[in-house]
């Protein structure tokens, strides 16, 4: 019989030369008369090396994938907000009512110093009309639109009717009127010769009716 020095171990196969658990080469055993009692040790047991984890498999530590939460429910908060406050935007743009001068009486007093830009109608024959204006550029208070072409019977002006377009030429060409007639009322844009240039509106004067 053979016997491992350092282990204890003991062999009954005398061809072994190594000891089986520690490499340790086996030297006779005690005789067995001896009062010392053989002790057989239990086999060494190999404790598994941990496997190591590469950064980026799969078998990432759980930490890193904790680590990822607090992204993800800040993420979708933001995406929340945004979402109601595109929804908050298109329900205040959607209730917005258009108001109209004649709603109610607010209205009518906001709008109560705009004044709406009329729109010319039917043609008016200004042949044998009278027309006034309260200008003080223009030294013409009346105007007296005579079938032979002339203002006032004054063959240095003159006036040309085109529908609802007018033009008048005063002082021989010195001085030009371009005009949108509106019923009874004419609305003119003026310049002259120096460069002056001015604006002015025409009322139209009706005869008085008779008794």
């Amino acid at each position: 019989m053979k016997e491992c020095p350092t282990c204890s171990r003991v062999y009954a196969d005398e061809s072994l030369r190594f000891c089986l658990d520690d490499g340790t080469s086996l030297v006779a055993a005690v005789s067995p008369g001896a009062q010392e009692t053989l002790r057989i040790n239990p086999p060494r047991t190999t404790r598994a090396k941990p496997t190591d984890v590469l950064p980026g498999s799969r078998l990432a530590p759980l930490d890193q994938k904790h680590s990822l939460i607090p992204w993800l429910v800040a993420g979708a908060a933001l995406f929340l907000v945004a979402v109601m406050g595109i929804v908050i935007t298109i329900v205040i743009f959607a209730n917005r009512q258009p108001t109209s001068p004649n709603s109610n009486g607010s209205n009518a007093g906001r709008n109560a110093n705009i004044t709406a830009t009329p729109s010319a109608g039917q043609a008016v024959d200004l042949t044998g009309t009278k027309w006034t204006q309260l200008s003080t550029t223009s030294q013409i208070k009346e105007f007296n639109f005579l079938a032979n072409g002339t203002i006032n019977n004054d063959p240095g002006d003159t006036w040309k009717q085109n529908g609802n377009n007018l033009t008048m030429s005063i002082t021989n060409g010195y001085a030009i009127y371009e005009c949108t007639i509106y019923g009874d009322r004419i609305d003119y844009k003026a310049h002259n010769k120096v460069n002056l240039d001015w604006t002015g509106t025409l009322w139209r004067v009706r005869p008085s009716s008779t008794p």
